[in-house]
């Protein structure tokens, strides 16, 4: 059943003046205080807008459109099956539009309003704030859009984007080339955003400190080919505590970059640029690439890398309480200045006083046996063999 209601008043201040189909002038047409409600008892559809008042100006003349349409707050509620609510309160929007021959551009900015959205029992969004500010041009005959300008902010988080997309009908390809940015996001802020039903996963951590991030979508999307992603991230004032981890970690700043298209090993990358975290008693500082996103994951690593990171968690107290160290042998080692990857563990760790077992039969060099996640074990080695014992409690 549908069942549209309309209450209110239409205005029109100005006298009205003869035109013909060619032309069309629309001055000061006021819309006050309307209400619509709209239901589909098939669909189990429910949507209702509520004090809507807006004002409207235009003209058309020889296919050329231009608008103006400014509203005052008002508010939208839209149900589906009880199951999907979107309650948004407050809505004001100044949209500017025109149409010239092949090309239309549009303007809205959309003032800070409320926005609520519930599904299967889940509130996602409650009353957080929300702003849009969008110009774009658009070449109707190619379905090429560009954005001049692009900005959605929720609760002060701004996401700004610009660029240009193209939808290729003919070979059904979007063809993406877009730049996005955004600064200093409160972790705490977005974690704060995470719904119930994932909640479960951030059991037991607790994360502060600000992330930021600017980057390029670049080239084809469609079923099988996704656009090059190149992505600058940055972390800085963080703060992490959890109960997996020995020591908290404070001072947290981390610079990595990014390259992948999601699929394919040969261009896809992550460059560590920087990252270094302080613990009470001491700092972990590392820095390096890692590749073969897709497969077995590749990390870089030489001397000088593997002994201060080796140097830089045993002075933070993660080896405090090590009774032995089992090393398996590396996939990836570049040597420096002629030192063994043995050398390196060893004199890295040799202060500490417990055996040192290296080059045994696990990690990503074949023959490799499995280790059990939290599985107990026996270690025992001499004269260049050795045996590991697993047990499940």
């Amino acid at each position: 059943m549908l069942e549209p209601r309309l209450n209110g008043t239409i205005e029109n201040n100005e006298e009205p003046s003869g035109f013909s189909l060619a032309f069309i002038d629309i001055k000061n047409v006021k819309l006050k205080n309307i209400d619509i409600r709209y239901i589909d008892e098939l669909s189990k559809i429910k949507a209702e807008i509520n004090r809507f008042s807006a004002e409207v100006n235009g003209s058309m003349k020889g296919g050329n459109i231009d608008a103006k349409v400014t509203t005052k707050p008002f508010d939208v509620l839209f149900e589906q099956d009880n199951k999907q609510v979107l309650r948004i309160n407050r809505l004001a929007a100044k949209i500017n539009g025109s149409v010239k021959e092949d090309t239309a551009g549009v303007d809205v900015k959309i003032d800070p309003f409320k926005i609520s959205f519930l599904s299967e029992g889940e509130q996602y969004l409650n009353d957080a704030e929300m702003s849009i500010d969008i110009n774009t041009n658009i070449l109707l005959s190619r379905q090429f859009v560009t954005l001049n300008r692009c900005t959605v902010s929720l609760n002060e988080m701004a996401f700004s984007c610009d660029g240009t997309i193209e939808n290729d009908t003919i070979h059904k390809n979007l063809i993406t080339n877009l730049a996005y940015r955004f600064d200093s996001w409160p972790v705490a802020a977005i974690t704060a955003l995470v719904p119930p039903a994932f909640s479960s996963y951030l059991n037991g951590i607790e994360i502060n400190g600000f992330l930021s991030s600017q980057g390029k979508i670049t080239g084809v999307y469609n079923d099988s080919i996704m656009p090059i992603l190149d992505v600058n991230i940055n972390f800085k004032d963080g703060k992490l505590k959890y109960a997996g981890f020995p020591l908290p970690l404070s001072g947290i700043e981390g610079d990595v970059n990014v390259y992948t298209d999601l699929a394919n090993n040969a261009i896809s990358y992550v460059h560590v640029n920087r990252f270094k975290a302080q613990t009470l008693k001491s700092s972990v500082t590392t820095s390096g690439n890692i590749g073969q996103l897709f497969s077995d994951i590749r990390f870089d690593l030489n001397s000088e890398r593997l002994f201060l990171g080796l140097w830089n968690l045993k002075h933070a107290g993660w080896f405090d309480t090590a009774k032995a160290f089992v090393f398996g042998r590396p996939l990836f080692y570049d040597s420096e200045h002629g030192i063994s990857y043995e050398e390196t563990v060893t004199e890295a760790l040799k202060d500490i006083g417990v055996p040192i077992i290296l080059d045994a039969c696990f990690g990503h060099m074949p023959p490799r046996m499995l280790i059990v996640n939290a599985a107990m074990g026996r270690v025992q080695s001499g004269g260049g063999k050795g045996s590991l014992i697993q047990w499940l409690k």
